[in-house]
């Protein structure tokens, strides 16, 4: 498969990495996606150009550059073992992009009524069907981004389009997970899943949506059991069923499990992704682990402090599950690193300085 982009010639080939296949230089299984169409991809920006030549990208390895001259006559070999690279790293057309987030600019004002940038200057495109991870030191904007795109926060400029249609308020296109799973204690687990659906849909389909959901996070057994009855991490499980109920294009989580320990967490993540692999759904996953982040998503983006930035876009191509890759994972855990050390530097001087002068 191969793209001309303003004389630049790109070829992908997709394909199971190590495999053995007669006549393809890789040696790879080739198998073209079908889903990818012709012209889609529209252009190749300065900073892709850059990311195309990086070590790190270079040495990935379940990514192989065959080719590569940084010039308008060079041409491109890339072979992955997951189509979505394509989508991740290349400028794609509108057809592809499901979530854009265009010039995003955040301002609040402060005791002083002084204007703080929170945000800005915050593009973004997200394909349908991504797990995209927002990571970033206290402070960053990754909440109040998130929060635009549930449509619960205005911009002071810019704006989020989903699957083309400009977002100003929350809808039913979009689940929400927080935090804190925010059930309503006097309500059995059935009761909680269903609440958002009494006024889409008779009482009968609201229970066997909620049901499917509640069997597919390993709740089936529960259904009558009030929060209170429940742990930690099966009160998140029934937050997350109930986002799914709806069924929503798009799950919008903001650290739904930072407040759980280890052992549940990694749990949930094994679950999280057999739910994503089911439904298909494009998940924007708002979190400070940098393991987490590189143990569940396609896209990592890395976002500065005062105010928040895009300081990087990083493709995880790692098969899944994660775990047997823990060597490529500690690479880019380094590489992630080296981004938001001087931004946890940042954060912690000026906490520093504010209690130094207070």
């Amino acid at each position: 498969m191969s793209f001309l982009l303003n004389r630049r010639k790109l070829i992908f080939i997709f394909g199971a990495l190590g495999s053995e296949s007669k006549g393809d230089p890789a040696g790879l299984m080739l198998e073209e996606d079908p889903g990818l169409p012709a012209g889609s991809l529209s252009f190749l920006s300065g900073n892709q150009q850059e990311r195309l030549t990086d070590p790190f990208f270079l040495k990935n390895p379940f990514l192989k550059v065959l080719t590569g001259k940084v010039d308008m006559h060079g041409e491109y070999i890339i072979i992955t073992s997951n189509p979505s690279i394509l989508i991740s790293f290349i400028g794609i057309g509108d057809f592809w992009m499901f979530i854009e987030i265009n010039d995003v600019n955040k301002q609040y004002n402060d005791k002083e009524n002084q204007p703080v940038d929170v945000l800005k200057d915050i593009n973004l495109s997200i394909a349908k069907g991504q797990f995209v991870s927002i990571l970033g030191p206290s402070g960053c904007g990754k909440s109040t981004l998130l929060s635009i795109v549930a449509g619960l926060t205005k911009t002071t400029s810019g704006k989020i389009l989903i699957d083309g249609k400009t977002i100003t308020k929350p809808g039913k296109d979009r689940g929400m997970v927080f935090q804190q799973a925010a059930l309503f204690p006097w309500l059995t687990v059935m009761e909680n899943v269903t609440f958002p659906l009494k006024k889409e849909m008779k009482k009968k389909d609201a229970e066997e949506s909620a049901l499917k959901y509640l069997q597919m996070v390993q709740l089936g057994k529960y259904l009558s059991h009030y929060p209170h009855e429940l742990s930690g991490g099966m009160q998140q499980r029934v937050a997350i069923a109930r986002a799914l109920a709806m069924n929503p294009d798009t799950l919008l989580m903001d650290e739904p499990f930072g407040a759980l320990d280890e052992q549940t967490r990694s749990r949930l993540h094994l679950q999280l992704e057999n739910i994503w692999t089911e439904t298909k759904k494009t998940i924007l996953f708002v979190t400070h682990s940098i393991s987490e982040s590189i143990k569940l998503s396609d896209r990592i983006i890395v976002m500065g402090t005062k105010p928040g930035t895009i300081l990087q876009d990083i493709i995880v191509d790692l098969p899944r599950p994660r775990e047997e890759y823990k060597k490529e994972m500690l690479e880019i855990e380094d590489h992630i690193m080296s981004y938001l050390k001087k931004e946890i530097d940042k954060v912690v001087n000026e906490e520093l300085e504010y209690a130094n002068s207070h």
